[in-house]
């Protein structure tokens, strides 16, 4: 590997018209190997990113971060197609390879080995996912028909071709006939829940049955399939998904991947629905460059707000790469590179908070490079660096996850569906789980219920989403072995849960409920003063409710504890209650909530996340908390905000928002919304960003300080990809 040290702001020699550069680069080789395509993913599991590369002339192989030491894949060489994807394809926790083997361009998948000393010990197991067609260009892995499992869809020269996995050796095609062209992005364009396919000018609506039903064809611009000439070279783009202009809405960027036309631009088109439901597009110009082959989004200045990063082909002596930087909507061009790339890609290689780049210079020539952001360093004072660690796979899909010292060693563990994980003492050692036993399947509290001097947990019988208003509840010997009782009345309502809170109302400890679909409204259950012997009653506490989640504090501040329930807010009035709005969301729901004195001045604000809506919400407390609260925005996310936590993340005495998010768009993030003067500024700053292929965030992401350092970590659980993870502060 060659380092080069020098940081290029900008490049070599760049136009005079092009300004200094915002995010300067650094420029390291990886290997001096001809490459087609690269993927970035944790491959050895290590918590850091690594890079996977497909050459034309040594075939497929992985570069461990940080020495970028080259350990093989497969040494056939790869001819028939150049795309390639990291997901994990049999869901046993890391990142398997998909692509294609012979010159053929059939789609195969590579089985990770697991890691041995940190990094793969043996051969990659291939297995065949489908026939493919003339020259895969484009591929992406996601769960398409929404049965759990991940599927393949690849755009060749003379189609599309969709593979829904039955099982991981058994796989199931359909092909979509398409004329000659290149170009596509997969992801929920019409935001209905599912994923489009979107192409050069067009998308395929995601049918009810994706496998039997018609795509039906949409277009977005005539200008990119319907060009002069009528070949690949002029009838190719490059596609990509992406919220431009924030508005919760996605939106596509397309490049001519193959035309030489200098005037040939980088078109963004904005999303407008139509009140009847149909979607037109406006397109806007972000800048000219012919034969854009490469094209990413990403936020490269860390200004909240997305650029664009466009590089050219080979085609002449001068192949500049820009970013193009967003400027509230004005894009002003710079350059980072002379010397062309063919199809990078954009990911946090160095684990510092920022965006890199990777790509090969072209489709056949040498080297493979990194362009390293320096936009923040790991030595950059202020800076919130974490680690990421997995911690498990849980065996089902939890609702919560909660810390607590469980087998009083001192050390914080970790509680999750039928499980709880014993703290090793470093995040990097082994996280045994231990089960409660049947029936206990899904903890949502952790408590000392029976005042013993340890801590208790109580869960529900049903596993995920299953019908669990049945419950079951868990008591601590001392040192983390349970006897588990099912004296718990059934409040008999509800599907799942999705909120709980815990408090003493006024008349002794009780469990209050929100479901998932809450029009039984909400639920308590009271802990009896022998929790082991009498019986925890079910009672409904009120009729209101707004089905997700729940907080407890003294919102009007008269010494009793009341109830969030997202836009409401629940008044105790012993033995009743009164409901009062706080305000109104413009779109999607109310999903996460916390009350927390986001403007330091003494009483509880309300801080409020969506669901089926990306805006993220404080609520300002007035004097008399029952008059309207104001409403600020805080931050707008690429996906839902299902988990959300508030802490004072970086020890500046105020309160932080994390937000961990599900449903993303191509990636789902861990974000930290810092709080600047009292909640009238935020600073959006990513903690980390994973494939929605592997990594989500489902009522989980919350600050607690794991290792026991003083400062907070993060923990987190996924939905549909139920894993427990850990972010170490190693600020």
């Amino acid at each position: 590997m060659l380092s080069v040290a020098a940081v290029i702001a900008g490049c070599e020699t760049p136009p005079s018209s092009d300004a200094p550069s915002q995010a300067p680069f650094t420029y390291e080789e990886v290997d001096r190997a001809a490459a087609g395509r690269v993927a970035i993913g944790d491959i050895d599991g290590d918590g850091r990113n690594d890079i996977a590369l497909h050459t034309w002339t040594e075939g497929i192989a992985w570069y461990r971060y940080p020495d970028w030491e080259r350990r093989e894949i497969v040494s056939d060489i790869a001819k028939g197609g150049d795309e390639i994807q990291l997901a994990d394809i049999d869901r046993d926790g890391d990142l398997d390879l998909v692509g294609v083997w012979e010159t053929n361009s059939d789609i195969y998948w590579y089985e990770n080995p697991g890691s041995s000393a940190g990094a793969p010990a043996a051969s990659w197991k291939i297995t065949l996912v489908g026939k493919g067609g003339k020259e895969l260009k484009d591929l992406s892995v996601i769960d398409l028909d929404g049965d759990g499992r991940l599927d393949t869809v690849s755009r060749h020269h003379d189609a599309i071709k969709i593979h829904f996995q039955e099982s991981p050796d058994d796989w199931v095609q359909r092909t979509i006939d398409i004329t000659e062209r290149e170009g596509m992005a997969v992801g929920d364009l019409d935001s209905d829940g599912d994923a489009d396919i979107v192409l050069n000018g067009y998308w395929l609506e995601h049918p009810a049955d994706p496998r039997g039903d018609p795509w039906v064809r949409h277009d977005i611009d005539s200008l990119w399939f319907e060009m002069q000439g009528g070949g690949w070279r002029d009838n190719g783009a490059r596609v990509v998904i992406a919220d431009l202009d924030a508005d919760g809405r996605e939106d596509v960027v397309l490049s001519a991947s193959e035309r030489r036309n200098e005037d040939w631009p980088i078109a963004w088109y904005r999303q407008t629905p139509a009140q009847d439901g149909t979607i037109s597009w406006e397109q806007s110009v972000v800048g000219y460059l012919p034969n854009a082959h490469t094209l990413q989004v990403a936020d490269f200045d860390l200004d909240g707000d997305l650029d664009v990063l466009a590089c050219r082909l080979r085609d002449s002596d001068f192949l500049p790469a820009y970013i193009f930087y967003n400027e509230n909507g004005e894009w002003r061009r710079v350059q980072i590179l002379e010397g062309g790339c063919y199809s990078g890609k954009v990911g946090d290689i160095d684990d510092d908070g920022d965006m890199d780049f990777i790509s090969s210079r072209t489709w056949a020539d040498p080297p493979v490079y990194i362009l390293r952001n320096t936009r923040r360093s790991p030595d950059q004072t202020g800076d919130l660096k974490m680690k990421r660690v997995q911690l498990d796979v849980l065996p089902e899909r939890a609702m919560f996850v909660e810390p607590g010292d469980i087998d009083g060693d001192g050390a914080l563990d970790l509680v999750a569906g039928e499980a709880w994980w014993r703290n090793p003492g470093t995040p990097e050692g082994e996280w045994k789980p231990t089960r409660f036993g049947a029936p206990l399947n899904s903890a949502i509290a952790v408590r000392d219920f029976d005042q013993d001097g340890d801590l208790d947990v109580l869960g529900t019988q049903g596993r995920g989403a299953e019908a669990n208003h049945r419950f079951a509840w868990a008591q601590n010997d001392g040192q983390g072995g349970f006897e588990v009782f099912t004296n718990v009345d059934s409040p008999g309502a509800g599907d799942f849960l999705q909120g709980r809170a815990i408090a003493d109302f006024g008349s002794g400890t009780e469990v209050i409920l929100s479901w998932h679909a809450g029009g039984g409204g909400l639920h308590a259950l009271r802990v009896p003063a022998d929790p082991a012997n009498g019986v925890w009653t079910a009672r409904k506490l009120s009729p209101t409710t707004q089905d997700e989640d729940l907080s407890a504090g003294d919102i009007d501040r008269d010494g009793d504890t009341d109830l969030l329930l997202g836009t409401i807010w629940l008044r105790n009035e012993a033995p009743g209650w009164t409901a009062f709005k706080i305000g109104e969301v413009s779109e999607g729901l109310p999903d996460r909530n916390s009350l927390a004195d986001i403007d330091l001045d003494g009483d509880l604000d309300a801080v409020v996340s969506l669901e089926n809506g990306r805006e993220v919400y404080w609520f300002e407390a007035p004097p008399d908390p029952t008059a309207p609260w104001a409403q600020h925005s805080v931050a707008v996310v690429d996906g839902q905000g299902f988990s959300m936590d508030v802490a004072d993340m970086d020890g500046d005495g105020d309160t932080d928002i994390l937000v961990g998010e599900h449903r993303g768009r191509e990636d789902n993030r861990v974000l930290l919304l810092e709080n600047r003067d009292k909640g009238r500024a935020w600073t959006v700053l990513e903690i980390d960003r994973g494939s929605k292929d592997i990594i989500d965030h489902h009522n989980g992401t919350q600050a607690v300080d794991i290792d026991g350092d003083g400062d907070p970590d993060v923990v987190s659980i996924g939905w549909y990809n139920p894993k427990l993870w850990l972010y170490e502060n190693r600020s």
